[in-house]
């Protein structure tokens, strides 16, 4: 541990950092959870995300930094998730780089004996600036509902973190929601699967919401740490065309 005076700290020249997603929304060595009730679109959402990453390229109307990427995905079998990649890279005339890799492992447990130090492995051979999670739940080993679970896979990632530098982009799911409760009445972290944990652990939560019209949604900000100004909330519009979203 550095301990240094006063003016030590206001003299010390801190190398630049640049905004891999604009506004402060994600940094180096920083983390952002997005989430959202199933169905709503997270998955492409975070397709895109890689996309526009790897590219220099828009997302959700904010501007990211080019960068290595890496997708974690237990969710879509591989097949289809072939079927939606092949899909994006053809509609929006991508050229595939090395820069942007893509894990599916169906049963893929993070804190689960061998699969934390397969993840350190890949994490050493690929080093990703950004690395994406989806979803996070189905990372989590033993009950999803036991704290003492979630705490654990948050420290295994805080290591993973620490050692590469690399952002984190964990995708979110909510319990089924009560269908009582108008949604503008949801407290949506509260709904959030290990809420309290991700939402005080992270940097940057957002929560895709639905709208009342076909293929949008809106994107709300709950949380961005590193933000000089509040970022705006933003409806969006999914095209299936291309599978891309537009700032409406």
């Amino acid at each position: 541990m550095q301990v240094e005076t006063t003016a030590d700290m206001l003299s010390w020249q801190h190398p630049s950092t640049p905004q891999l997603i604009s506004s402060g929304v994600l940094l180096p060595g920083t983390r952002m959870i997005l989430f959202g009730k199933a169905g709503i679109g997270k998955s492409m959402a975070a397709m895109d995300l890689a996309f526009q990453l790897s590219v220099g390229g828009d997302w959700m109307g904010l501007q990211c930094c080019q960068c290595s990427v890496m997708v974690v995905q237990v969710e879509v079998p591989k097949a289809e998730f072939q079927v939606r990649l092949a899909k994006y890279v053809c509609a929006n005339a991508l050229v595939p780089d090395d820069s942007l890799t893509w894990a599916t492992e169906p049963y893929f447990k993070i804190s689960a004996a061998g699969h934390l130090g397969q993840l350190k492995a890949v994490m050493d051979k690929h080093k990703p600036q950004v690395l994406i999670l989806d979803p996070i739940y189905k990372m989590i080993a033993g009950d999803i509902s036991k704290n003492d679970n979630v705490q654990r896979l948050l420290d295994d990632l805080d290591l993973i973190q620490a050692k590469h530098n690399t952002a984190l982009v964990l995708i979110g799911h909510t319990r089924k929601l009560n269908t009582s409760v108008p949604l503008d009445m949801v407290v949506w972290e509260d709904e959030l699967i290990g809420g309290k944990f991700f939402i005080n652990w992270c940097d940057t939560a957002v929560v895709m919401l639905p709208d009342s019209k076909r293929d949008r949604f809106v994107m709300d900000f709950r949380k961005v740490r590193h933000a000089a100004t509040i970022v705006p909330t933003t409806t969006v519009w999914f095209d299936r065309s291309t599978l891309r979203y537009r700032v409406v």
